[in-house]
């Protein structure tokens, strides 16, 4: 057993059958183009724009494919650079969502992040599970909502807009079913009320106790307060 925080998660044996080989980058090559060098300005900056087409789902199991592009100086050798002096783009693959969407467009997304994240699927929930997916909708549409850069969560790893939309899709539809079908809380009518009659305090001088007050010390002389003398 392994212990997550306070969640106990069963320790696991590598699968020995996953025979799936890890997949090549930068191809097909055709899929980013850019142009072999670019000149800075007086300010030593430059612009460099890459065009990107559909790389046709290289990878298989993972969304687009992924491309180092080197930079450097004319003349500049690797031993007076950055090993990491890369630019990585992630081209995504072309998704089209289907028209009636339905939980099998998404089950092997959901699985995906299953898989990926065990820690969330053993301790929190599995979102391999359509049941638990419906139950949590509200949930998981906050979190595919976040917007890049402001919330980083799981749904930010290698996921396109596309299908990041299709997952919407799916649970708008289902809070929508749901609200739907769940009868709105209503409060049943009641008959106006009156509130009760104000206690009315009983009056021995005109005026109320101030004015009964005022009256006696004047007429016994006794110090009045400073409120007093200038009413």
């Amino acid at each position: 057993m392994e212990s997550v925080g306070r969640v106990s998660v069963p320790r696991r044996r590598p699968n020995a059958d996953v025979t799936t080989p890890i997949p090549d980058i930068r191809v097909p090559a055709s899929a980013l183009r850019l142009p072999p060098t670019v000149t800075t300005s007086a300010d030593g900056t430059a612009t460099l724009v890459l065009n990107a087409s559909d790389p046709s789902n290289p990878r298989k199991y993972i969304d687009g494919q992924i491309y180092l592009v080197d930079f450097r100086v004319p003349g500049q050798g690797n031993h007076a650079r950055s090993p990491f002096d890369y630019i990585v783009v992630h081209v995504r693959d072309t998704f089209v969502g289907p028209q009636e969407l339905q939980w099998a467009d998404i089950a092997l997304i959901m699985t995906q992040y299953a898989n990926l994240y065990p820690v969330m699927s053993r301790g929190l929930f599995d979102p391999s599970q359509q049941a638990v997916v419906d139950r949590h909708a509200k949930v998981l549409r906050l979190a595919f909502r976040a917007q890049l850069g402001t919330r980083i969560t799981c749904r930010s790893h290698d996921l396109s807009a596309s299908k990041r939309e299709l997952i919407l899709s799916y649970l708008d539809a289902v809070i929508a079913k749901e609200a739907a079908t769940t009868p709105a809380a209503t409060l049943a009518p009641t008959a106006p009320q009156s509130l009760p009659e104000r206690p009315q305090e009983p009056i021995e001088h005109g005026g109320g106790k101030t004015t009964a007050a005022r009256q006696f010390t004047r007429a016994t002389g006794a110090p009045m307060s400073r409120d007093e003398r200038f009413q």
